[in-house]
Formats: C-alpha cells, sequence, structure tokens
C-alpha cells in the first residue's frame, strides 16, 4: 500500500500540473484548502498539505517568500497543525493566516524542507509550492462600519459616564476573532473623540481591547456594524449610552464605588460589636468577649484616622486609567487636597468631592512640590 501511494505522489504532479516543485524524494507541497470569497481587510487562512515519505524525519521547516496584494500574519514556525500518519506516511496538515490587502492578490511561494535518516546518513529533501492567485472583493460602502472584518465581535462590557458639561464618554470593551482589532474606528460626524483605552490581547486569532467615544450628551444609544467573515454580512451592535454620575476608575471594575456611605456602615457596625461585646465582658467577665471588644475598638479607630491626602497642581489632568495614552475626563480647576486612594505605575488615584464620589488618575508630575 505504502508503495502504490508513493507511486501516485510522485506522478501527481505531471498528471494535474500541480504548482509544486520537489527536489527530494520525501517531501511533496500541495494547497489542501483555499477561499472561495476574500474581501479586501479580511484576515483568512490557507490549509497546506506536506506528505513527509519517511517515518525517521525530523523536522519539517517553512519559508515563504514573495506575494503580493496580501500580508502573512503567522509565523512560519507556529501554523495551525495536524499530523495524520497512514501507514508511515505523514500528512501534515498547515493553516498559515494571512490578511487582504488588495484585490489582486498573490500569495507568498512556499518552500518546505526536512531531515531524515537513511541508515547512519543524514539526508534533506525540499519542496515548494507556487503563490496561489487570489481575487479579493471589496466591501460596499455602508453607514456605521467599524472598519472591522471579524469572524466573531462579542462586546463583553460597556461603561457610559459624563466626560464634561456637554458631552458623555462610552468605553466598549470588545473580544473579536480572526481579525486586526486595532483598525477599529467610527466616522460618525457627532462623535468628538475616540481611540483605544488598551489592549488585553493583541492577537489577529483572538483580540481584546477598549476603545472609548465621545458624543454629545442627548445621544442615548450608540449604532455600529461590523462585517462577519463567516456569514459574509453586515452585523449591526446597539449600544445603550446609560450615563452614570460616578466615573471610571479601574482596569477590573471602572465604577468607583460609594465608599463613603460603605464606610459609615461599617464604622457603625464596629462601634457596636466593641460596645456589645464590652457589655458581655463586664457582666461574664470572659476573656474572649474582651477580645472581640478591642478588635472593634481597634477597627473604629483606624477607619476614624485621617485618610492619606495629596495636593494636586492647577491644571492638572485627571485621566480613567494610570497611563499617560488614557483619556482624560476632566482638569483640577485650582490647587486643591484630595484623599490619596492609591499608587500605580507612576501615577496617584484620587478621589472627589463627597457629592461626586469619583475617582481618577493624576501623574506624580502633577502633585505640588511643597
Amino acid at each position: 500500500m505504502r508503495k502504490i501511494y508513493l507511486i501516485l505522489l510522485i506522478l501527481f504532479p505531471f498528471l494535474w500540473g500541480s504548482e509544486s516543485e520537489n527536489s527530494g524524494q520525501n517531501l511533496y507541497i500541495d494547497y489542501n484548502k483555499v477561499p472561495d470569497r476574500v474581501y479586501v481587510g479580511q484576515v483568512f487562512y490557507i490549509e497546506y498539505k506536506t506528505t513527509v515519505v519517511s517515518e525517521n524525519y525530523d523536522k519539517l521547516f517553512y519559508k515563504f517568500s514573495g506575494g503580493n496584494g496580501v500580508e502573512k500574519l503567522s509565523k512560519d514556525k507556529e501554523p495551525k497543525r495536524e499530523i495524520v500518519d497512514e501507514d508511515g506516511v505523514i500528512s501534515v496538515y498547515d493553516r498559515f493566516y494571512f490578511v487582504a490587502k488588495d484585490t489582486k492578490i498573490t500569495t507568498p511561494r512556499l518552500y518546505a524542507s526536512i531531515k531524515y535518516k537513511e541508515g547512519n546518513a543524514t539526508l534533506r529533501s525540499e519542496a515548494s509550492l507556487n503563490g496561489k492567485k487570489i481575487t479579493a472583493m471589496t466591501l460596499p460602502e455602508t453607514a456605521q462600519f467599524s472598519n472591522i472584518l471579524a469572524k466573531n465581535l462579542d462586546i463583553y462590557k460597556t461603561l457610559a459616564n459624563k466626560f464634561d458639561e456637554e458631552n458623555n464618554i462610552l468605553t466598549i470593551y470588545i473580544k473579536a476573532e480572526e481579525t486586526i482589532l486595532k483598525n477599529i474606528k467610527f466616522d460618525e460626524p457627532y462623535i468628538k473623540k475616540q481611540g483605544i483605552e488598551g489592549i488585553v490581547k493583541d492577537s489577529f486569532q483572538l483580540s481584546d481591547l477598549s476603545y472609548y467615544i465621545v458624543v454629545p450628551r442627548h445621544y442615548d444609544n450608540f449604532t455600529f456594524k461590523y462585517f462577519n467573515t463567516e456569514t459574509f454580512q453586515f452585523s449591526k451592535i446597539d449600544i445603550p449610552i446609560d450615563v452614570r454620575d460616578d466615573m471610571v476608575s479601574t482596569a477590573k471594575d471602572l465604577r468607583p464605588k460609594r465608599l463613603d456611605h460603605i464606610a459609615k456602615i461599617k464604622l457603625g457596625i464596629a462601634i457596636g460589636v466593641a460596645v456589645f461585646f464590652i457589655i458581655l465582658f463586664y457582666f461574664y467577665q470572659h476573656f474572649f468577649n474582651l477580645l472581640i471588644s478591642i478588635v472593634g475598638v481597634g477597627f473604629s479607630i483606624d477607619m476614624l484616622m485621617p485618610k492619606p491626602s495629596v495636593c494636586v497642581n492647577n491644571g492638572s489632568v485627571v485621566r480613567i486609567l494610570p497611563m499617560t495614552s488614557s483619556t482624560a475626563f476632566r482638569q483640577v480647576e485650582e490647587k486643591q487636597i484630595f484623599d490619596k486612594i492609591y499608587e500605580k505605575n507612576g501615577f496617584i488615584k484620587i478621589r472627589f468631592t463627597e457629592e461626586e464620589e469619583s475617582e481618577g488618575w493624576v501623574s506624580n508630575e502633577d502633585i505640588c512640590k511643597n
């Protein structure tokens, strides 16, 4: 069976006019899957079938060269791979991902090589495959398009807050498969500002980032579309702009909590517990009651102690996240003292007045020198 399979492999290029060129007797390469439909800007894969007629080969090496109208995204050493062994004939199915850059595409020429052993000798086989011509289509113009073509896109979190007296800021958290998610951009004329807030995962196979837009306050909904490369249709996503009074604060939970209110409740509970166990100790003289009352008193004293504070200069920018590229949502109007909540990456997290109950980050450089 193996000999028949080998003979067919040798004769295959001549019978069917394959684009592969083989300079060894143990390695053959050809296309296995090529997409029928591709759009400019789309991430797509091509699956190559490499047949190794040797049980003792070491490694399979690939190298791409040339190509037009396309950019290779996969690394040569990290394809998505499936290996099938049929009586010592190894079939390797490798998927390499590309992104279409133009309507006329020629994929790169592929070179494959292996090292294998025959007796005590180490030999090398090579094969190559000419590039494939593909015609990519251009997407029709459509309103509210986000410039994203993706296999799947999911909005897993949204936050809407007041940006200034006239505008609100909407932050959306997006996950998408098989796309260049960093290309996201909205062309709606009413958007005042927009940009990438932060990147959690930057990969064409699975991307995860947060994106912000600033829109006038009278907008209560934001709608955009992306092109689904599985259904080959535009998918529409509606996001309510439900503005909260509190400002965003941290990367994990961007809504500040009502800390002062919670602190008062905790303080009341601590004082109540301390008084209760002091009374029990007075009547029963049990050491455990005294210990609990001391803990309650200590917790109450700690909460009543003055909180760390920091002086911030006039005109300092307050940002959503502790990074210079983060969105600025307000400025300090005059030199002020704020509660200091946390310090990270050269930034200090501050809390504003009790009426606003909001928090943000200022750079260490904006802290008063004296």
